[in-house]
């Protein structure tokens, strides 16, 4: 059963949230210390008013130290330039609407269904290439090198489907459930940081193809 992390900024709010999500399938947890973190498949957070902004903050910065975990921010309608800071410290959707709960509750549904019809993910144990799970990195030859939250799901999303190219219309509601496909440029951004921090002699690239996506390409001796 996949478990579902609530912050409780106030009790009625996580109340509101949690009856929500009382007729779903999944185990809900309160969230009041950042290490329960690493214990959850899916973090909400709510901001009920812009001063808690900071202490979103925060809370993004310190998940970025546990395993792979989709966040999602819900907020009455104040944000402007502060969603951008929220995407860019890996938060996955920033629902703004009067109907907020129920929109979350189909994006969280959404996104939790892909993962159990996922393939299960094995990481590469080759010495020249393979990903790290528990320090959300990529070692290269030996050299590690260490990736955000966001980078790192990017990466092992790619690695799935190596040698297969991946259209934005597939990768963008994976990465991003509930946004447009036509916003790229977060993607573009993203994998524009990867390459740099892929040795120049991996075994591996992530080649552009015009107006379609990205594939992942990885020699032979890489494969499974």
């Amino acid at each position: 059963m996949l478990t579902l992390g609530i912050l409780e900024t106030t009790s009625s709010t996580y109340e509101k949230i949690s009856q929500e999500f009382e007729t779903e399938q999944y185990h809900l947890k309160k969230i009041e210390h950042k290490e329960q973190v690493k214990n959850v498949d899916g973090l909400i957070i709510p901001l009920e008013i812009k001063e808690q902004l900071g202490q979103a903050v925060e809370w993004l910065v310190a998940c970025q130290q546990f395993s792979a975990v989709f966040i999602w921010v819900i907020s009455n309608d104040f944000l402007d330039y502060e969603e951008s800071i929220l995407l860019d410290l890996g938060v996955n959707a920033v629902i703004k609407t009067e109907e907020k709960e129920f929109l979350l509750k189909k994006i969280v549904k959404n996104t939790f269904k892909r993962i159990e019809n996922s393939k299960p993910y094995r990481n590469n144990n080759s010495s020249e290439f393979s990903l790290n799970d528990e320090n959300q990195s990529i070692i290269v030859k030996g050299d590690e090198q260490l990736l955000t939250v966001t980078e790192f799901r990017v990466m092992k999303f790619l690695y799935k489907n190596k040698n297969k190219t991946i259209s934005y219309d597939e990768i963008m509601p994976y990465m991003w459930p509930g946004t447009s496909s036509e916003n790229i440029y977060k993607l573009t951004n993203i994998i524009f940081h990867i390459r740099k921090k892929l040795n120049k002699n991996a075994p591996c690239s992530i080649k552009t193809i015009r107006s379609i996506g990205y594939r992942l390409e990885l020699e032979n001796e890489c494969s499974e």
